[in-house]
C-alpha cells in the first residue's frame, strides 16, 4: 500500500457526506449527489512532513482537508498554508499546470481524495460548481491583485490611434471579445451567443464608469480608449483590448477603484448574470474560463511571493 493510503479512516458514509457538505460549494448540491461524490472519494491520512503532492509533475487528485494543517509550495517557496475544510491541488487541476506544486503535511492530516477527472465531471455536470470556483477564484485574485506594489501589476495601457468607430456591429463585436477573453478560443458560437447581448458602451474623456464602493455586477471589454484606474493607494490604466473590472465582478465585491475615461472609449458592457448563463449554456466555455482564471491565480501567488522581503 502506498504511503498516505489507508484502508479506512473511521469515516462512514454519513460522515463523508457531512463532511463534504461543510465545503461551500457542495453545500448546495442535492445530497445523493454529494452522497455519490463521497463515496468514490479515496480517505488518506498523512502524517507532519508527509508529502502529499510533489512538485514537477501534474496534479491527480484534488484533497478535501478533513483535519489538519498544509503547505503549498512551489520553486522552495511557501505560497499557502491552509487547515481544516481547505481543499489542496484543486488549484494546479484547474489550471492544468504540468508542474503541479509540493503540497505537505504540517500537522498529522485526514483527507479525502478526488480524481482530477472526477472532480471536472462533477463541475461541468453541476454548474453550481462552477459558478461558486469562479467567484472562490476572483476573490482569492482580486486580494492578490490589490496586494502588488507598482500599479498593482499593471503594465502601461496600449496607446489608441485615431477615432473609435462609430458602432461595432456583430462581427466586430466577436472580434473584440476574442481578443479580450483570451480564454474562448475558436468558440465561435459561444463568443457569438455574448455579442448579442452585450451593451455598446461609449464615454466621453472624463466620464465615470464607475466609482469605489459600487456594486460590481458587470465589466467592460475596452475595444478603444484608455480608462485610468485610481484607488486609495495607487492608480493604473487599461486600454484597448483590456477587461475593466472583471475581478471584482466574478467575486461579487464593490468596485475598488474609481474609473474614469482618459480618452475617448469604446466598449463593451457584459453584466455577471449574462455571462454566466453563456456558460451554463456552453460547458466547455465555462471550464476555459475556470482554467485561466487559475492559471492566473497560480502567477498571481509566485509574484505575491517574490515581491516579499527575503530575511
Amino acid at each position: 500500500m502506498r504511503r498516505g493510503a489507508v484502508p479506512s479512516l473511521g469515516v462512514g458514509r454519513v460522515q463523508r457526506v457531512l463532511a463534504l457538505r461543510s465545503f461551500p460549494a457542495y453545500a448546495e448540491l442535492d445530497p445523493e449527489e454529494v452522497a455519490a461524490a463521497a463515496h468514490r472519494m479515496r480517505e488518506r491520512r498523512y502524517e507532519a512532513g508527509e508529502t502529499i503532492l510533489r512538485e514537477g509533475r501534474p496534479v491527480r487528485e484534488v484533497h478535501f482537508v478533513l483535519r489538519g494543517e498544509v503547505s503549498i509550495r512551489r520553486g522552495g517557496r511557501e505560497l499557502q498554508r491552509l487547515g481544516d475544510h481547505s481543499v489542496v491541488g484543486g488549484l494546479a487541476v484547474l489550471a492544468a499546470d504540468p508542474e503541479g506544486y509540493e503540497v505537505v503535511a504540517t500537522a498529522p492530516s485526514r483527507t479525502l481524495a478526488q480524481d482530477a477527472d472526477e472532480a471536472w465531471d462533477m463541475i461541468e455536470e453541476h454548474f453550481v460548481l462552477g459558478q461558486r470556483l469562479m467567484q472562490g477564484l476572483a476573490e482569492q485574485g482580486l486580494k492578490l491583485q490589490r496586494g502588488l506594489p507598482g500599479g498593482f501589476g499593471y503594465g502601461p495601457p496600449a496607446t489608441p490611434t485615431g477615432a473609435p468607430r462609430e458602432n461595432l456591429d456583430l462581427v466586430e463585436r466577436v472580434a473584440s471579445l476574442r481578443s479580450a477573453l483570451t480564454f474562448a478560443g475558436s468558440q465561435l458560437e459561444a463568443l457569438a451567443d455574448l455579442a448579442r447581448e452585450v451593451e455598446v458602451v461609449r464615454f466621453a474623456p472624463g466620464d465615470v464608469l464607475w466609482r469605489a464602493g459600487d456594486l460590481g455586477a458587470d465589466f467592460v471589454v475596452i475595444d478603444h480608449g484608455v480608462v485610468r484606474c485610481q484607488a486609495d493607494d495607487g492608480a493604473f490604466a487599461l486600454g484597448s483590448g483590456d477587461v475593466v473590472g472583471a475581478l471584482d465582478c466574478f467575486a461579487a465585491q464593490p468596485r475598488w477603484y474609481d474609473a474614469i475615461a482618459d480618452t475617448e472609449v469604446l466598449g463593451l458592457r457584459l453584466r455577471r448574470e449574462t455571462l454566466l448563463d453563456v456558460f451554463e449554456d456552453h460547458a466547455s466555455l465555462m471550464r476555459a474560463a475556470i482554467q485561466s482564471m487559475a492559471s492566473n491565480l497560480l502567477a498571481l501567488m509566485s509574484r505575491s511571493q517574490e515581491q516579499e522581503p527575503q530575511l
